[in-house]
């Protein structure tokens, strides 16, 4: 397994380092207190953009990504140390929604991210961020304080600074009766039955279609139906216990053979001839890894002769090469090929990030590849790709490839990805 530090630097600690090193916009969410504690997930916000690299990280480190059981806009991952045996859990979110069952968007997460501090060497939320951004935790998806929550409360309820737009998102969901004058007073006083009642009583407020509740009046056939479950729980939980030990050892197993988190080589040939090429698309499916990859034209043909010595052969669009896991297609596109100058050129060159390890390798940043992907549409007309990478984009994205396109005369082009569109 790679390391991003040597020594002896723990494997959360490499992770976190080479997120820095990578240029990733990071925050733990909470706790802090119980961050080396085996067993316990590392809750990370990172901001949507820079998804990406940060999977480049973990991938590069030998880490898996695991299915998304749980909200789809959580990202799970696990990377384990053969050495040491040392094992990270991080659970990886881009936005700070809340409540599984109702999804409530916040908007919080780049504010959160823009007044995170750096604490030794971790990025934390600003104290009122992480106050608001636990109490929502709490109530919204739990409805229940535990004691490690209960800690960052009082730690931080001293501190907090008024208004704050966690405040306000707050107070825009207490119903009749509650305010953010409450909600502290009660974190003060330590009365955590009253935030778990609130919790309950905001999911019953935000519902479009409340329903009846069964839960403190089972019916007799629910109660039945329990109590045979119980009866016959001790039979199947040895085998169900079985069946999960087995699934977490092949998991990771499977999803490498499928070539899931697979470093494609042709970065390792950029490295070697010392080409600069930036990253536009790195997409892995079961069996293939895409990339596309942009580079300046004097240094195009430098890549043709060593891609031939890695056994790449040439295929309509692009390069291909069979690997252990299935196929690696690469298209290799210029600035040429794109009508851009030499300025746009440079411009996409300083917004985009380094790749985890390497000098020649950078990845670019989400407004470029809309920009890039714009300009590649033929005729005006988008396919179901594009159509796809438009409505994942985010604002930020949005606006940032906006800003190239305008500054280099290029907005036409981008408007073919859609007329429409409003940030």
């Amino acid at each position: 397994m790679k390391r991003g530090v040597t020594g002896t630097t723990s494997l959360l600690d490499s992770v976190l380092i080479a997120f820095d090193n990578a240029e990733v916009r990071w925050a733990l969410l909470r706790g802090r207190a119980g961050l080396r504690a085996p067993g316990r997930d590392v809750d990370l916000l990172i901001a949507r953009d820079d998804i990406d690299s940060a999977e480049d990280v973990v991938f590069g480190m030998g880490g898996v990504a695991l299915p998304k059981a749980m909200h789809p806009w959580h990202r799970f991952y696990i990377l384990e140390d053969p050495e040491t045996g040392e094992r990270v859990a991080l659970d990886v979110v881009s936005e700070l929604i809340y409540s599984r069952r109702l999804q409530i968007p916040s908007g919080l997460e780049t504010t959160c991210l823009d007044r995170r501090r750096k604490d030794g060497g971790l990025y934390v939320l600003d104290p009122t961020d992480m106050f608001w951004t636990v109490l929502l935790h709490c109530v919204l998806d739990k409805q229940s304080v535990n004691e490690r929550r209960s800690a960052e409360l009082e730690g931080a309820v001293q501190t907090v600074s008024r208004p704050s737009p966690g405040e306000a998102f707050f107070e825009g969901l207490c119903p009749p009766g509650w305010s953010a004058d409450r909600a502290l007073a009660s974190v003060a006083v330590h009365d955590w039955d009253a935030l778990a009642i609130l919790g309950r009583q905001m999911s019953s407020r935000l519902q479009s279609a409340p329903q009846e509740s069964s839960q403190d009046e089972p019916s007799t056939r629910g109660e039945l139906a329990g109590t045979r479950l119980r009866r016959t729980a001790w039979v199947v939980a040895a085998p169900r216990r079985m069946v999960r030990t087995a699934a977490r050892a092949l998991y990771p197993v499977v999803w490498r053979r499928a070539g899931f988190g697979v470093t494609p080589h042709i970065l390792d040939v950029v490295e070697a001839v010392s080409v600069d090429a930036t990253v536009v698309s790195l997409r892995r499916r079961p069996g293939i890894c895409e990339v596309v990859l942009l580079i300046a034209d004097e240094h195009k043909h430098r890549l043709h002769v060593p891609m031939r010595r890695h056994h790449y052969w040439r295929a309509v669009g692009g390069w291909n090469r069979a690997t252990h896991v299935g196929l690696e297609r690469i298209r290799a596109v210029s600035p040429s090929e794109l009508a851009l100058s030499s300025p746009a050129w440079e411009d996409m060159r300083l917004s985009s990030s380094p790749m985890p390890g390497r000098t020649f390798c950078r990845r670019a940043s989400a407004g470029t590849r809309l920009l890039v992907t714009a300009m590649t549409v033929s005729g005006g007309q988008v396919d179901r790709g594009t159509a796809g990478q438009l409505r994942a984009a985010s604002s930020q994205a949005w606006a940032e490839a906006e800003r190239l396109a305008t500054k280099h005369g290029l907005l036409s082009q981008l408007e073919l990805l859609s007329p429409n569109r409003r940030v």
